[in-house]
């Protein structure tokens, strides 16, 4: 329907020719630029549309004050309004686009008079100053010719640029928006405000000008305070421009921080989050997983120990309950601890505290082919088909866990260990098609080497299907080549996730075993009291007087101790905060039996900057696992 009207709006404008219609024409044309605007952002009927407005103006002289001497107040109002939104809109679009303007306000151009405050919104007043404000410096030429020799133009920049800085400062004493101001104005002022900010970061980083009191980042935590604070009827009426002044404040941020000197090391795979801060206030830290849009704790909870068999109910939920007060969202279950009872456990506690599903990141692991830790195959009788990366396996695994969870979907499905038994294309085909059923959101690897985890991303992209976004690893002090070495070239070439696992190493680095080097385990420990079949092999393996490499790995943890102590914290908070040093890793999961030692863990977020590279190298020292990288095979 919409269409058609256009049509027939563009077609009777065609035939406008009589100079008294031309204000209405004028109105027809606007009103078609913006139409394709919406629809095509930049698009050529949009600018042409908007170039013919401004040429009817141009031919009516509303550009021009004399022109409005001859006309009564009511007319007068009415062309101010056109002339200043023309002039609005032909600076916005000139910005997004690196196009010319063609309206130039000059000491002939119809400024607002005092009546004329009485009759236009006062935001709105505020938004022509601002593009006014830009205009007088000189920008729209130099982003215009940005693409062009730089040195040419760079006395220009700085001039431009400098006054630029001083009128926006100027413009922000004069406040931010008036009680008479709709909430759609405002959204226009905050948004633009921000956004012409971000834009002369970024032209003054191109030519070297140092722009004082304009931080990338300062200006995108105001815009997300500012939009946070506003309906999103209004934000929704800024049309497709509001993504693309978002677009340019958050690469503002991005180069903001690649620019910082004193940073670590940037890789490919560094994940930044403009992200809404937390209304909790607990002070966790949430971040992307790999190149994907989902964002996990830093810390999240696992079930191998904590819920489903080796903590009774109570402590179950009393852990799961602690983990989520402390703003634990990313929570890590699998088909085979206990039996499936992790996953029933889990579903419990979600069901009986009421969160809401949004909240969490629930994520489980299906398909590990090796029937010794399929604890007695939960899913049917004969296991033969009830484990593996088979297409019926990770279909029917996971509708049996989710049964078990008592969820729709997961938001994360893992595949267990390679299956070296079924085609990696049949796999790949599979979590393509559980994700298309809207049973998992996204699906990653656990336990897999580089080059079968390369493969599975190579045929999925060879398929047009969705690859693995994250693996799940091994990873602690004392376990690293496979994260810090072999790793390496996934996370440029692949933004490839990581969800570390075990960074405590089964407790060993929390220092309770540093005194059992003699093979007498603390009886409160896992190893010296828990059934679990681990639990036993460790028992067995480090026998009555401790095994070779027991006792080398406890001396190893004996001296982290002072390291530990001289920074005023725990060996487990200095082990987890450690695995979350590598900026490669996106959620490092966790265990606990009891909450208390959850609180510890989440502790070691608050004390990352006390990590240091010299304190960082002191480890690397005591643990002697650092991983030297051959130059050859990097990217």
């Amino acid at each position: 329907m919409w269409k058609g009207n256009v049509e027939q709006i563009e077609h009777d404008a065609l035939r406008e020719t009589d100079t008294g219609d031309l204000v209405d024409s004028l109105r027809v044309s606007f009103f078609l630029h913006i139409y394709h605007e919406n629809q095509t952002a930049g698009g050529i009927k949009s600018l042409l549309y908007l170039r013919e407005a401004i040429t009817k103006a141009q031919l009516l002289r509303v550009d021009r004050e004399a022109t409005y001497s001859s006309l009564d107040g009511s007319d007068q109002q009415l062309l101010r309004r056109l002339i200043w939104l023309l002039f609005v809109t032909e600076r916005g679009v000139a910005m997004l686009h690196k196009l010319p303007v063609v309206l130039r306000p000059n000491t002939l151009f119809p400024w607002a008079t005092d009546h004329s405050r009485d009759e236009v919104l006062p935001a709105f007043l505020k938004l022509v100053h601002l593009f006014y404000v830009f205009d007088q410096s000189g920008i729209f030429e130099l982003l215009r010719n940005s693409d062009t020799d730089v040195s040419s133009m760079e006395a220009l920049a700085r001039g431009c640029l400098e006054l630029l800085q001083r009128k926006l400062v100027d413009s922000d004493r004069s406040g931010d928006g008036d009680g008479g101001s709709s909430d759609v104005q405002k959204a226009d002022i905050f948004v633009t405000r921000q956004w012409m900010r971000a834009v002369l970061w970024r032209a003054a980083k191109k030519f070297g000008v140092v722009v004082d009191g304009i931080d990338p980042v300062g200006v995108a935590c105001e815009f997300l305070a500012l939009v946070s604070r506003l309906p999103t009827t209004a934000l929704e009426s800024q049309g497709p421009t509001l993504e693309f002044k978002t677009y340019e404040i958050a690469t503002a941020v991005v180069d903001a921080v690649m620019d910082r000197p004193h940073s670590p090391p940037t890789t490919a795979t560094t994940q930044l989050t403009m992200a809404w801060a937390e209304p909790r206030n607990t002070g966790m830290v949430y971040r992307r997983l790999g190149r994907s849009g989902l964002h996990v704790s830093a810390i999240s909870l696992g079930s191998w120990l904590t819920y489903g068999g080796y903590a009774d109910e109570e402590k179950t939920l009393a852990c799961v309950k602690k983990a989520y007060d402390l703003g634990i969202n990313f929570f890590d279950t699998a088909e085979n601890y206990t039996a499936g009872k992790a996953e029933i456990a889990l579903g419990n506690a979600i069901k009986k505290f009421g969160w809401k599903r949004s909240d969490l990141v629930i994520s489980t692991t299906d398909g590990c082919p090796n029937e010794e830790i399929n604890w007695g195959a939960q899913n049917g009788e004969i296991l033969v088909n009830n484990h593996g990366l088979s297409r019926k396996h990770i279909i029917e695994g996971l509708e049996a866990s989710l049964e078990r969870l008592g969820l729709k979907y997961v938001d994360i499905v893992y595949a267990h260990r390679p299956d070296r038994l079924t085609p990696i294309e049949e796999t790949v085909r599979a979590f393509n098609y559980v994700i298309d059923k809207g049973m998992a959101l996204y699906w990653g690897t656990s336990e897999w080497s580089a080059e079968e985890i390369a493969e599975a991303v190579g045929v999925a992209r060879d398929l047009r299907m969705i690859p693995p976004i994250v693996e799940q690893p091994f990873y602690n002090m004392l376990v690293r080549n496979k994260v810090e070495g072999e790793f390496q070239r996934l996370y440029a070439r692949h933004g490839l996730g990581l969800t570390t696992f075990s960074p405590i190493k089964m407790g060993i680095l929390s220092g309770k075993y540093n005194d059992a080097v003699d093979g007498k385990l603390p009886p409160d420990s896992r190893f010296g009291s828990s059934q679990d079949k681990f639990a036993k092999f460790m028992r067995e393996k480090i026998g009555s007087s401790g095994d070779d490499e027991w006792k080398k790995e406890i001396e190893t943890v004996r001296r982290l101790k002072p390291v530990a102590d001289k920074l005023g914290i725990s060996q487990s908070q200095l082990a987890v905060a450690w695995c979350l040093k590598n900026e490669n890793v996106s959620s490092v999961i966790t265990g606990a039996s009891k909450p208390e030692q959850i609180e510890e863990t989440v502790g070691a977020l608050k004390i990352l900057d006390k990590l240091t590279p010299e304190v960082m190298a002191e480890i690397d020292e005591i643990t002697g696992a650092k991983v030297t990288l051959d130059p050859a095979r990097q990217d």
